[in-house]
């Protein structure tokens, strides 16, 4: 298994939050079987950052695609070196072109 970071930015209308509670039952159906490690969510600056446990980035990407708010994202996983892992976030979303504040 190798640990996919993605970091999904997110739009929000009034269709978005009837969404919100079949996700979060699928994003604790995702922790509880450990595909996720990680899950952070940020509603002013609309990001959101997970943690998956996949055996490739199609893998982590067919997870990440059937969240009920899919359709809300853009997003960007790739895969976690241990050199990247020590990085901070912060760092990783500026050099991905994402408003850090």
């Amino acid at each position: 298994m190798k640990k996919f970071q993605a970091i999904i930015k997110f739009t929000i209308d009034d269709e978005f939050m009837s969404f919100v509670p079949s996700h979060r039952t699928y994003i604790n159906y995702l922790l509880n079987k450990g595909i996720i490690d990680s899950y952070a969510v940020s509603m002013e600056s609309q990001t959101c950052w997970i943690t998956l446990n996949t055996d490739n980035k199609a893998e982590a990407d067919k997870y990440l695609a059937k969240s009920p708010l899919y359709k809300y994202w853009t997003y960007y996983a790739s895969c976690m070196s241990s050199i990247v892992a020590l990085m901070p976030l912060s760092v990783i979303a500026s050099h991905m072109g994402f408003k850090v504040s």
